[in-house]
């Protein structure tokens, strides 16, 4: 086994209980920031596992999620994106310095950080350590 990437949340009240952090109408962030290449097809791949295994609300959110998912480039080593849900705006999608699109109201955010924070993360020692655990 081995690192694709390592990921951090980033927090606006900080907190260790996952469901709190989802339920939470506040500002908040992951960044991915990646180890290796990965083709556009690899993440999407991934991410949307992740959310079948753990978004609540799959079909309310699968329209914009896919969209989102359409937008996810290539990855090169050393590259990185970031998901940030803010209260008033919505959620976007960043890739290194350039936001690519945002989503409004709540929905999609939780959905993108239940796949991280969820049940069933892509790693428990990834969401231990996003946690704080």
């Amino acid at each position: 086994m081995f690192k694709v990437y390592v990921g951090g949340l980033y927090l606006e009240s900080p907190s260790k209980d996952a469901g709190a952090i989802l339920a939470a109408d506040q500002a908040k962030a992951i960044r991915m920031h990646f180890l290796r290449d990965l083709t556009k097809a690899q993440l999407v791949e991934a991410l949307r596992a992740g959310f079948e295994a753990n978004a609540k609300d799959k079909s309310g959110q699968k329209a914009a999620f896919d969209k989102m998912l359409a937008l996810i480039p290539d990855v090169k080593e050393g590259d990185t994106l970031t998901f940030t849900y803010l209260p008033a705006k919505g959620t976007t999608l960043q890739v290194g310095n350039k936001e690519l699109t945002v989503f409004e109201g709540k929905g999609l955010g939780d959905a993108v950080f239940s796949i991280f924070l969820g049940p069933k993360p892509p790693s428990e020692d990834l969401q231990k350590g996003m946690l704080g655990m």
